[in-house]
Parts: C-alpha cells; sequence; structure tokens
C-alpha cells in the first residue's frame, strides 16, 4: 500500500518537477486539468493526485488528431485518444 501512495503526486509537484526538469514553465492547472481530460487524476477528498508513471502523458503535446470529438461549444477543447486511457 505505501508503495502506491509513494508515486503519488500533486498537480503542484508534478509541475515543479517538470519546469526544472525541461526549463518549460507549466502550471499546477495545467497539470490538473489534462489529468482529468486523461482520466488518470485521482481524488482523496479535496485533493487531486496522478501517478508518477503517467507524468509523459500529461507533458505530451494535444493536437486535434489526438481528439476523439470535437467540443460541442466550439472552444477548442481536445479529449484524450484511446492510447492515454489508464488501465486502472
Amino acid at each position: 500500500m505505501t508503495d502506491i501512495l509513494d508515486n503519488l503526486r500533486t498537480p503542484q509537484q508534478i509541475a515543479e518537477r517538470s519546469t526544472a526538469a525541461t526549463g518549460v514553465h507549466i502550471t499546477a492547472r495545467t497539470v490538473g486539468e489534462k489529468a482529468r481530460r486523461f482520466g488518470i487524476a485521482k481524488k482523496i477528498g479535496r485533493s487531486m493526485l496522478a501517478s508518477g508513471d503517467n507524468i509523459p502523458l500529461l507533458l505530451k503535446e494535444e493536437t486535434k488528431a489526438d481528439s476523439l470529438f470535437a467540443s460541442a461549444d466550439g472552444s477548442g477543447a481536445y479529449l484524450h485518444s484511446p492510447e492515454f486511457s489508464s488501465k486502472s
């Protein structure tokens, strides 16, 4: 059980680590939104957590080719492709 919890990160931790490693600024909000869209976010109470194993998915650039459905309101929001689905 401890191993599972040790691998979970908050969006803030992922954003800080990614920014430090790549030099490209990414916000915790962006990380959280992408984690929700890709279905890899876990909620414990009000806290969102994501597995460290999924960080590469969060850093992948989204394109229209990745989307399965067009956004109904025309906002240009992309949905994840099946290759991003986590296997829980």
